[in-house]
């Protein structure tokens, strides 16, 4: 079959990426037949609840390696999260303050759909979820978030860059110093009525 340059546009992309991953040039493309792209995007499916529960788990790090949490509370936050479900009510991280900190937290994995900022949908998401730190929501585990330390956890890679998207919204919905960036060294967790952004890797 002769191919189209956008034949090869696409084979170029979809073979450097596994490329990437495997260690090896192949025609990973060529040697798919349509069914086995349909499955393929079938098993893919799943790809967003991957991303977020591998920065909920980088984010748990996070806060353990900031010593914001103990061994012992990062453990349990991590076993709570792996036995919930993706499709779960609530927020992505709920502690309750056995034997540590109380905190509840939210992951976002947006990648800016313009650059330095978020889609207006996108940015409506993200100031629904900081209103639910704030406040609570419905069907959360929480039926009072005050006395809680609140967290979200953005995902900020080399190919997504969200601080900048994040401070364009705090900067315009938040002003009021309710959302904070958390530095390393420089930010101290002590107060439940801000939201702390904590920005993760991959």
């Amino acid at each position: 079959m002769k191919t189209t340059s956008r034949d090869r546009q696409l084979a170029d992309g979809f073979n450097g990426f596994w490329s990437q991953y495997f260690g090896r040039e192949e025609d990973y493309y060529g040697r798919l037949t349509l069914d086995g792209l349909v499955r393929l995007k079938q098993v893919l499916s799943n790809i967003n609840n991957i991303i977020t529960l591998k920065a909920t788990l980088n984010f748990i790090d996070c806060l353990l390696a900031e010593k914001i949490v103990s061994p012992q509370q990062a453990e349990e936050m991590r076993r709570r999260v792996e036995e919930t479900s993706a499709n779960a009510n609530g927020f992505d991280v709920c502690y309750g303050g056995q034997g540590g900190l109380r905190l509840i937290a939210e992951v976002k994995c947006n990648i800016p759909v313009k650059k330095g900022r978020f889609g207006a949908a996108q940015e409506e998401g993200i100031r629904k979820d900081i209103e639910a730190l704030l406040r609570g929501k419905l069907k959360a585990d929480v039926d009072d978030v005050s006395g809680y330390y609140k967290f979200m956890a953005v995902l900020d890679t080399a190919d997504s860059p969200a601080r900048e998207a994040m401070r364009r919204l705090i900067g315009h919905h938040f002003p009021d110093g309710r959302v904070k960036e958390y530095v390393s060294g420089a930010t101290k967790v002590d107060d439940t009525q801000v939201v702390y952004v904590v920005y993760v890797g991959a």
